[in-house]
């Protein structure tokens, strides 16, 4: 392979502290060098700022919904998001029984780096568990579920929440129907569990009572609740609302909260206005969707009594509803004071598309801009968010943070990606300074996956293969009681069971 040199560009690596140095960058066999390199591939980066890939830790590319030309979609995955400069994604969730079909779309993606989370359901016997607060066989369960999915980590959707006799305010400490323990116990119990278990990284929550105007309530107490349990909080922005006026963002209380406990990190879930369509595991979620669009998704039950619905939605910005969800996004990222434990993410697609990221950075980067487009949308998003209040403005620093070195290192994978130092994988975007912010992270000069210069001027020229991220589990590591994988196998379905 030959080596590549990177010179006269500006470096901004947060997890290093590097703001804007200037320093050639050399590469030799896929990782970044500490030494030049003879007869190098050499880049002119004068006048561009040079990041390290993009690291997406919560998006839906692979889900069973999707049906259609899967192959030309996944492919068309992977080239948009590397023209976007991004070098690793996540698949956000996996419910067990369709594990092989995730695998194959996955390595049908290419020039990106790509992992899985499976969701560890709220079966009976984890509820048992949980009830026994045996955190130890809950982390042997884990490791087990993900070694045998071939996924990354685990994701836990609604903990819980169907076993609760009905629906109402908030759920997050109701106790569920035939268990004496709370969806509170089952989330800070199995958090503690998957980090006994040794996975790559914390469980991702999918917290109870999403889209409801007492959300922010069951988000509070469950950030406080999960009492220093590490945790990744998915599409936080869903978990932000209140009852101000009918709806409203309480996105300052949760983050005043979430600023606290410096124990969890979570992703935006950006709604961003068009068509799209919402996928989910989340049963009373799903019900409310397919009831609001008179049937017109799909559903479909996979196994170990759970279903995936799909749903067909558009975002309005002459919709009060729509366009404080709009606000409450940004509102709440920007109230955030870390931006290394807060990502962009839209939800992809459900609360639009990945490719609308460049927007969303102009967004949180442009108080002109951004006030601007909230003037444009209904009139009670300014009234019932506090987003024309807030006066702060980003930086390419702070946003390398939120899509970079944050990501990393919550994924477990801060020693080789998500910055530029020696010996990290040479995955480097590099992009061009000048112009408005959205179109400099819609089109880099250059991105390099493995050391391989794949896109230039925003457009592919060469495909790489990639990473599939697995979890592997150390050697003689015990497997869960044979009773739970007994009634596993039992309750598995008509799902590819792998």
């Amino acid at each position: 392979m030959n080596g590549l040199l990177i010179k006269n560009g500006r470096v901004v690596d947060p997890l290093n502290g590097e703001r804007f140095v200037r320093r050639d960058i050399h590469v030799w066999n896929g990782k970044i060098s500490d030494t030049p390199v003879r007869a190098p591939q050499v880049i002119d980066a004068e006048n561009c700022v040079v990041m390290a890939g993009g690291i997406d830790a919560h998006t839906h590319v692979t889900d069973h919904a999707f049906d259609g030309a899967v192959r030309e979609r996944m492919v068309s995955t992977g080239l948009r998001y590397a023209e976007m400069g991004y070098t690793t994604i996540i698949q956000a969730v996996s419910p067990l029984p369709l594990a092989s079909i995730t695998a194959e779309r996955m390595a049908m993606i290419p020039q990106v780096d790509r992992g899985s989370l499976v969701m560890m359901g709220a079966w009976e016997p984890v509820l048992r568990l949980v009830e026994r607060r045996d955190e130890k066989t809950l982390g042997s369960l884990a490791s087990w579920l993900t070694a045998k999915a071939g996924a990354y980590s685990i994701k836990l959707v609604n903990p819980g929440g169907r076993f609760l006799k009905s629906a109402g305010t908030p759920s997050i400490k109701r106790r569920l129907e035939g268990f004496n323990i709370t969806p509170l116990d089952v989330a800070s119990i199995v958090a503690r569990a998957v980090e006994a278990g040794a996975l790559p990284c914390p469980v991702q929550l999918h917290l109870n009572d999403l889209g409801e105007t007492w959300s922010h309530t069951s988000a509070i107490e469950t950030i406080n609740g999960l009492d220093g349990a590490r945790a990744h909080l998915a599409h936080l922005q869903f978990h932000c609302y209140g009852g101000r006026g009918g709806f409203s963002s309480e996105a300052r209380a949760v983050a005043d909260a979430f600023n606290a406990n410096t124990n969890l990190t979570a992703d935006i879930g950006q709604v961003v206005f068009g068509k799209t369509i919402t996928v989910t595991a989340d049963e009373r979620l799903g019900e409310k969707l397919d009831s609001l669009t008179h049937g017109a998704g799909r559903k479909d039950r996979v196994g170990f009594g759970e279903t995936c619905y799909a749903v067909p939605y558009e975002y309005r910005a002459d919709s009060a509803v729509n366009a404080i969800q709009w606000a409450c996004g940004l509102e709440l990222a920007l109230s955030i004071d870390d931006p290394s434990r807060i990502f962009i993410s839209t939800d992809h697609p459900n609360g639009g598309p990945f490719t609308a990221y460049p927007r969303i950075i102009r967004l949180l980067m442009d108080k002109g801009f951004r006030d601007a487009e909230l003037s444009k949308i209904h009139p009670e998003a300014q009234k019932r968010t506090n987003l024309g209040d807030i006066n702060k403005e980003l930086n390419l620093y702070e946003i390398a943070a939120m899509t970079r070195s944050g990501p990393a290192k919550f994924l477990g994978i801060a020693d080789r990606k998500g910055n530029l130092q020696p010996g990290s994988d040479a995955d480097i975007t590099i992009y061009r300074s000048g112009g408005d912010m959205e179109e400099m992270f819609a089109k880099p000069a250059w991105v390099i996956k493995s050391g391989e210069v794949i896109v230039e001027d925003g457009k592919t020229i060469a495909e790489v293969t990639g990473e599939i991220l697995t979890y592997r589990p150390n050697p003689g590591a015990q497997e869960p009681p044979a009773e739970i994988l007994g009634w596993i196998e039992e309750h598995g379905g008509d799902g590819a069971f792998v």
